[in-house]
């Protein structure tokens, strides 16, 4: 399912709020819509997951067709900075930016250059999977489906938190990444996939996927606030990334670029994004009758392609009844209508954009905090469909977020404790040392400084910590940044004669994001 999905049922709320006062700010705009009434309930619904969960900042967006668009800004674009989120405030919208890689691909379906059917490897001919029979049979709806055989979240850590790759880094890795289902039997999300789908928009358009999307998307739609990463954003105000530590303080998150990626990288406004959303809800056409792309397109991207099961609480509290992987989307039934939706979350913000097709509505959330409050459009989409009759989500999110609140600050924040009676490593510290490298991930560093272990991902900035001894020849690599929630467990390994040869690595919790994906490394020592 989504991140934001996963997110939540490994635990919501893991990152409680603090007991800061909530920015007064919103609804910063409201042109709509034209039922006061109904624009009163969207200000009151938003405002109330607001205040019960206090995220750094929010901004959400209703779109109706035939109405204005309604638009709020809540909170700050920085924590304790006063700044006020406003609907022309870019946030990173993290995985909602696949919705723009499949759409990139359907305008080249429509100018005839490729086909969903096509082969990766007739625009990509270096392209291989570990598997010979898919790497020969991958399809471009494949790349976006998420049913390739991938584990969940596999090679993420070619891009996650702040690693740093290219589409060719990416290409080059997948050969060496196990399959963990049949291929087309299952589905495990994934990202790398959606980085080799921009790659084939490179190499069919001769242009940059950044190009592709600002000029053929983003320009046509007027979408003036959204860039493709960091380096391409506009002077608009930004919406400045938060992730949480312990007693639940905002900790800003400066220190993680935003780096182009097909399958997460653009900033958008909710003014902008409503735009994305009523442009998906119609036919094709742009507002002055220009079609920018055929409706046959639109229809492809939302089509079911992949069967997945409906998450507890959507069956609970939408009656869902089912939950397909669709073109960079995800489709499903909620309250009896249909729901076509894709949801973002990164390591400092969640978000999520609904489409009502036959409510002709749509909803959009983005917050700058891994507070989920961005739940709240499920909320609103109720109130679309089923008015007084909606479930009562933001009770729900509320409830579930006190069960977890202890529990966050008791064990999934608190310092790992060794398990008693552990024994002790076998060699001396200087022995581990060395360079060991994975062949799909690079280089994973050992050194041996003042007396202890550090382990360094040589990709990564932020993962560069210290290696303490826990039980015999497993160590705890320890990421001095706390709010990652992402400590590993590295468990050195030996050959024939006895000499340090390698290591597996693991995640200590089951609660880490999926995205530290530990366990598909089998790094190699190459020198000490």
């Amino acid at each position: 399912m989504l991140r934001f999905c996963l997110f939540l049922l490994a635990g919501l709320a893991a990152y409680p709020a603090s007991a800061q006062t909530p920015q007064e700010t919103g609804p910063t705009e409201a042109t709509g819509p034209s039922s006061t009434e109904d624009a009163e309930r969207w200000e009151r619904e938003s405002r109330a997951m607001y205040e019960a969960l206090q995220p750094v900042g929010m901004a959400v967006a209703v779109v109706r067709e035939g109405q204005p668009v309604w638009i709020a800004g809540y909170g700050e674009t920085q924590a304790g900075s006063g700044n006020s989120v406003t609907a022309d405030t870019a946030f990173p919208i993290h995985s909602m930016t696949k919705s723009f890689t499949a759409a990139a691909l359907a305008l080249l379906v429509d100018e005839g250059k490729l086909a969903w059917s096509d082969p990766v490897r007739k625009h990509i001919p270096e392209f291989a999977m570990s598997d010979p029979y898919v790497s020969e049979h991958l399809t471009l709806r494949d790349l976006l489906v998420h049913n390739s055989g991938l584990a969940l979240g596999a090679g993420d850590l070619l891009g996650w938190p702040d690693q740093v790759s290219t589409p060719q880094d990416v290409i080059a890795a997948l050969p060496h990444l196990p399959l963990d289902s049949g291929f087309r039997e299952g589905f495990a999300y994934d990202n790398i996939l959606y980085t080799v789908a921009g790659e084939v928009v490179t190499r069919v358009s001769g242009q940059s996927w950044a190009g592709f999307v600002e000029e053929r998307l983003f320009a046509p739609l007027g979408m003036t606030s959204c860039s493709t990463s960091q380096a391409t954003a506009k002077a608009v105000p930004t919406a400045i990334q938060h992730s949480r530590r312990a007693g639940g303080e905002p900790v800003v998150r400066v220190d993680i670029a935003n780096l182009e990626d097909p399958a997460g990288s653009i900033s958008c406004s909710a003014r902008d994004i409503a735009r994305w959303t009523h442009f998906q809800l119609g036919d094709g056409t742009l507002p002055d009758g220009t079609r920018l792309m055929a409706p046959e397109r639109l229809r492809e991207m939302h089509a079911p392609v992949v069967v997945l099961r409906p998450p507890n609480f959507m069956r609970r509290l939408a009656g869902a009844h089912f939950n397909n992987a669709a073109l960079g989307w995800f489709a499903s039934d909620f309250a009896g209508t249909l729901m076509i939706e894709h949801g973002g979350a990164g390591t400092g913000g969640l978000t999520n954009m609904i489409l009502l097709p036959e409510e002709d509505a749509a909803v959009v959330v983005l917050v700058n905090d891994m507070i989920p409050a961005h739940l709240v459009s499920y909320r609103i989409a109720d109130l679309i469909v089923r008015g007084d009759g909606a479930a009562d989500w933001t009770g729900w999110v509320i409830e579930q977020q006190a069960r977890r609140v202890q529990d966050a600050l008791e064990s999934q924040r608190a310092d790992p404790v060794r398990p008693a009676g552990a024994g002790d490593p076998a060699f001396p510290p200087g022995d581990y040392a060395g360079t060991y490298r994975d062949a799909w991930y690079g280089d994973i560093v050992v050194s041996h400084q003042g007396g202890g272990l550090r382990i360094h991902f040589t990709r990564s900035k932020l993962l560069d910590g210290p290696l303490l001894p826990w039980e015999g020849e497993t160590f705890l690599a320890r990421w001095p940044e706390r709010s990652l929630d992402a400590d590993a467990l590295v468990t050195f390994t030996q050959d024939e004669s006895g000499r340090i040869a390698g290591m597996k690595i693991a995640p200590l919790s089951p609660e880490t994001d999926f995205s530290y994906d530990y366990q598909h490394l089998a790094p190699v020592r190459i020198e000490q």
